[in-house]
């Protein structure tokens, strides 16, 4: 594969791109924990007891395990880390810069 000379980096696309990734994972973070409610509803109310109540219930433990709170857990955390991977490379682009120019 040739290399492309022409390597255009645009910083605020990058950015956009990082806040992007922040804002939808929070938003299906509380998603996340909305359908958690629903499923502890569900197990509480129309199904108290019974096989089905206890999928039900084994099934919501194995979702929480993505849900950490408000601001938090591994969704959150997810497109935290693209956020910053975003930074990341567009801060060692401008560092390599210095060696080309």
């Amino acid at each position: 594969m040739a290399e492309d000379a022409n390597l255009v980096v645009v910083d605020d696309y990058l950015t956009n791109v990082g806040n992007t990734c922040t804002t939808y994972s929070v938003q299906l973070n509380d998603l996340l924990n909305k359908y958690l409610k629903e499923l502890d509803n569900i197990a509480n109310d129309a199904l108290p007891s019974g096989k089905l109540h206890d999928a039900i219930v084994a099934f919501r433990d194995a979702v929480s395990s993505l849900y950490g709170g408000k601001g938090t857990g591994k969704l959150t955390e997810m497109g935290k880390s693209l956020d910053h991977s975003c930074r990341d490379f567009i801060g060692t682009v401008d560092n390599d810069d210095k060696f080309i120019y």
